[in-house]
This record gives C-alpha cells, structure tokens and sequence, in this order.
C-alpha cells in the first residue's frame, strides 16, 4: 500500500484511527476497551491521547493507532491537526443525548473541510447498555444519519464491550477498500497521462512528418514544371 498514511511496519499496515464527538459520550472507554480491554467507571476528560494496538483482522496482521480526540470547544484547533493525521473515523454520539447525536454534523463537517473527499467512517452511538428510558436517540435516527453521511451505523456498549471490536474492525475494512481504490485511481490517472502524453508526441511527430513531404511534393512538381518549361 502507498496512501500517505498507510504505512508499513515490517509486515504490518498501520491504520490511524481518529475518534470525534462529544465530551462526555465515551470514546476514551471505546478506545480502552479495544486497544486493553478495560472500563473506568468515571469520566476524566482528556485532552487527546493516541494509543497503539497489534491486532489480526480477516487474518492480515495490522497496526491500529487510535487517537482518542478531546471532543471539548477548547481543542478546536488542535482537532484540526488530529483529523489532517487520520486516515479514518469513528463519530461518536451518545445515544442517551440528543445534543451529542446533532452535533455529529459538526464534525462530519470538519472532516470533510479538512480532507476534501470522501473518508472511511462510521457512525457509533455509544450507551446501548443503558435503559430504554435514558435512550434520547433512536436507531431509525441514527440510521438516516448514517445514510446522510454515506457511512453506516453501528450500536455500541464501552461498559459490555458490545460491538466495540466490530466497530474498529469494520472501519479497517473500510479503510483497506478505500486505500486500494486511491490507489487504482492513481494508476489509472498515470497510464492515462503516459497514454495522453504518447499521442501527442505521435500527433506532433505526424504533422511534422506530413509538412515535410508536402514542402518535397511541391518541390518536385516544381522542377517538373521548369522541365517542361
């Protein structure tokens, strides 16, 4: 693979996992949950941390980088940069908080300011493990949300650990679609370009080819002509 992001090690393709939402929606738990299996019971805001885990998924050995955003307005300039290192993202919202899910559109449209085309992503509504009379989002929601952004939308519980790895392995599918489709894209541009830049030179080589043997018909004709003179 060759996407600027996509890197190698050793055998090993690392994946940079950008996490946006809100504070207080629970993506530090997803990330501990999936990179060490592991639930704090009480919110401690972060200010961005990135953590890194080895995982097989469809039985191709990877590197996944998660970098777990500050979702507070403070950090605005700062989500900027995480979301230029990224090369594909989970949007979290709580589905116990109405606000949380509207403002997922916030940050779809951050990313897209930033990265100027479509990116692997997925939409996670984060809380399910909680009762059906906290819930402020239902999943018919979620899902036209999901279709809007032309991405999908999973469930997920950071406290159950409920769908936390399917989350992050469906978006490294994603992502490795992504990547061989740039780089087929790319390929493509280039034979074109070779093939564009060889008929021109064809072209140019056949007009100058054509003007020299019309200036050799006309020169001849003319000696023909003060012969016969």
């Amino acid at each position: 693979m060759s996407a600027s992001n996509h890197l190698r090690q050793g055998r090993m393709l690392l994946h940079k996992v950008v996490i946006l939402g809100d504070g207080g929606v629970g993506k530090t738990a997803i990330t501990n949950q999936f990179v060490v299996q592991y639930f704090v019971e009480t919110y401690d805001p972060t200010g961005g941390e990135d953590y890194r885990k080895q995982t097989v998924i469809d039985g191709t050995p990877c590197m996944v980088e998660v970098l777990d955003t500050a979702g507070q307005d403070e950090y605005v300039a700062l989500r900027d940069q995480w979301i230029r290192e990224g090369d594909a993202f989970l949007l979290v919202f709580s589905i116990t908080s109405r606000t949380s899910f509207a403002n997922v559109r916030k940050y779809y449209q951050q990313i897209q300011n930033i990265k100027k085309s479509k990116v692997p992503l997925i939409l996670v509504g984060n809380k399910c493990d909680l009762s059906s009379t906290d819930r402020e989002v239902s999943n018919e929601e979620a899902e036209a949300l999901a279709k809007e952004l032309n991405s999908t939308f999973i469930e997920t519980s950071a406290k159950t650990t409920h769908n936390i790895d399917e989350a992050f392995h469906n978006l490294i599918r994603l992502h490795r679609e992504h990547t061989v489709e740039q780089e087929q894209k790319a390929a493509e541009a280039a034979k074109t370009e070779v093939q564009t830049k060889g008929a021109s030179q064809t072209d140019s080589c056949g007009v100058k080819k054509t003007g020299w043997r019309k200036r050799l018909s006309g020169f001849i004709k003319s000696l023909d002509k003060n012969k016969a003179v």
